[in-house]
């Protein structure tokens, strides 16, 4: 009978483990998606077609802040200003990418959604990728980010 319950739970440990939908995990959360992904966030790291970028004052006092009801804020510090716009944001069906759009001037939020592909997604850690492509150049941004 031991030996019946330790395999069940082997098998059960090595299905859960190699069915991560995130890159770089987690493999488990006991959190919903949802709930890893409210909080305030800030850079902690980015890098540009493979590049490490040296984040700015500014880009290390910037923050967003997303709630559970797909509502956020965006706060921009630039030359010690700081500028807060709104934000809507949401998963995509099969909650691989992470979609945002902003309230523009007019204060209506934008028709069009930015999309990044999540690498992980922990309630202390969320790594993007962005992968954009303007006039025959592609340029792929990771940006690593955690919690404030």
């Amino acid at each position: 009978m031991k030996n019946l319950i330790l395999v069940s739970f082997l098998g059960i440990a090595l299905m859960f483990s190699s069915c991560g939908k995130y890159e770089e995990g987690p493999s488990l959360s006991l959190l919903s998606k949802k709930a890893r992904v409210a909080g305030e966030w800030v850079y902690e790291s980015m890098t540009v077609n493979g590049t490490d970028v040296t984040l700015t004052e500014d880009m290390k006092n910037s923050s967003t802040v997303l709630e559970k009801d797909g509502t956020g804020k965006v706060n921009w510090v630039t030359t010690g200003l700081t500028v807060t716009m709104d934000l809507e944001w949401k998963f995509n069906d099969d909650k691989t990418k992470f979609m945002t759009r902003m309230k523009n001037a007019s204060g209506s939020f934008d028709e069009t959604w930015d999309e990044s592909e999540i690498l992980r997604l922990t309630n202390k850690e969320f790594w993007m990728k962005d992968v954009q492509t303007d006039a025959g150049v592609t340029t792929t941004t990771i940006s690593h980010m955690k919690t404030k």
